[in-house]
């Protein structure tokens, strides 16, 4: 039999639990007070074989499960097979680690914006299926946001232990790994094609997850045929679009430009919760005072939710929003913040959460008299095959094998906006 172990390599930003494939057998547990005995080579034995390639994913077991909505998958050949994942387990039943982790998961779902569905499935994968009908999971998939691209999983039960065995997900202790109220809040994600996979906790930064996802699930990504990048018409408009909200100011933190409100639920975004949201440079948070009664208006930003209108209910105003850029820059925006801001930082600073570990350091695309003078060319050539194309360290990868050329233009148009000096056409000189 083969098992998974999880290693650890420490990278200054973050602990990063690596996915390894060893060739040793998994004792079989002694029969223990509590703990349900399970015959996992009985399991193996029923379960279709699969022709070895050599990959971690060999390991995962081909079982049968049933998502949210009633729709039946093989395990690993309709959701893992060439995609790129990520996993944790959970239960609805849950009242201790289940819902932080999902919220946070919910975050990170916002944070990849348009990513979810087309380059990365989320599957989360219930531990009590007798009990996880699949209205249960359907409630609960609402109950967070009703998230396009997130499978909430349902499957045998003995055949879903097998399954977190494989992927490494269990604790040593036979006793605590059979209490479900004790389970680890752990991530697991990877790309099956590249053979990379790795793990997290699930309460991590969302900087933290996005990066390290980026790094293992995303790098390298075969384009799916079956989910097009949206047209940037789509784009633009998902850009402009405010959800509108009600609630009630519980803090504000003017140095941060934060407001915490605890607001009703928004249609189409989140259920009604107490929930800390950026500000708008715009809003002048000094005119409003804890415990107001608020309507706001809120934006939906591969970065996270920002406030760009808010009013009190007795008729106090504030300036309209911001105006959303043009649609090729509106979708490179949401493109540099999921493949981008990880090392060169959310405005172009070169101060991303993996910069620190990187040397030379990531570029800075807000440094006008740098960036002014390159081409669009230079930089579509940087983007699409990486740093070694123009004689620049390797550290800066190429995208082409993930981002199609429309996705390049865009991010060109985006990271001409952050330059200041503002960029202006003028003869290139490349460095």
């Amino acid at each position: 039999m083969i098992s998974h172990v999880s290693r650890s390599e420490t990278r200054g930003w973050a602990l990063i639990a690596v996915i390894a494939l060893m060739g040793c057998s998994m004792a079989e547990e002694d029969p223990v007070g509590g703990v349900r005995p399970i015959d996992y080579e009985a399991i193996e034995a029923r379960l279709e074989a699969r022709e070895p390639r050599g990959k971690v994913s060999d390991a995962f077991p081909n079982i049968s499960v049933t998502d949210q909505h009633g729709r039946t998958y093989r395990f690993f050949d309709d959701l893992v097979k060439d995609r790129s994942i990520a996993v944790n387990f959970m239960f609805t039943e849950c009242a201790l680690v289940c819902p932080g982790t999902t919220s946070n998961l919910a975050r990170l779902h916002t944070a990849f914006e348009g990513a979810v569905g087309r380059d990365i499935t989320f599957l989360s994968i219930s531990l009590d299926p007798e009990t996880d009908t699949e209205e249960a999971l359907h409630g609960y998939w609402e109950a967070f946001g009703s998230h396009e691209g997130w499978l909430y999983l349902r499957g045998d039960f003995e055949e879903t232990e097998l399954l977190r065995r494989r992927m490494g997900v269990y604790d040593l202790d036979p006793v605590i790994d059979a209490d479900k109220t004790e389970h680890a809040g752990i991530v697991t994600f990877g790309n099956d094609a590249t053979d990379r996979w790795a793990a997290l906790p699930a309460l991590s930064s969302i900087h933290d997850l996005k990066g390290t996802i980026i790094r293992f699930a995303l790098a390298g990504r075969r384009q799916s045929p079956k989910a097009p990048r949206p047209a940037y018409a789509e784009a633009n408009e998902l850009a402009e679009r405010v959800y509108p909200g009600r609630g009630v100011i519980r803090s504000i933190d003017l140095e941060r430009s934060e407001v915490s409100l605890e607001h009703e639920a928004i249609p189409g975004l989140m259920p009604g919760m107490t929930m800390t949201f950026a500000v708008s440079r715009k809003i002048d948070l000094d005119r409003f005072v804890v415990e107001s009664d608020v309507s706001f208006g809120l934006v939906n930003e591969p970065t996270g939710f920002r406030v760009v209108e808010m009013v009190t209910r007795d008729g106090g105003s504030t300036p309209q929003p911001e105006p959303v850029v043009s649609s090729l820059s509106a979708s490179g925006r949401q493109d540099y913040a999921l493949y981008c801001a990880s090392c060169h930082g959310e405005k172009g600073n070169g101060d991303g959460p993996l910069a620190g570990s990187l040397d030379p350091k990531p570029a800075r695309h807000s440094d006008g008299e740098y960036m002014n003078r390159l081409s669009d060319e230079y930089m579509f050539r940087v983007i699409q095959q990486g740093g070694t194309a123009v004689g620049k360290s390797a550290m800066m990868a190429g995208w082409g094998g993930t981002l199609s050329e429309n996705q390049i233009h865009g991010l060109v148009a985006f990271i001409r906006s952050l330059a200041e000096p503002p960029y202006s056409l003028q003869p290139s000189r490349q460095p």
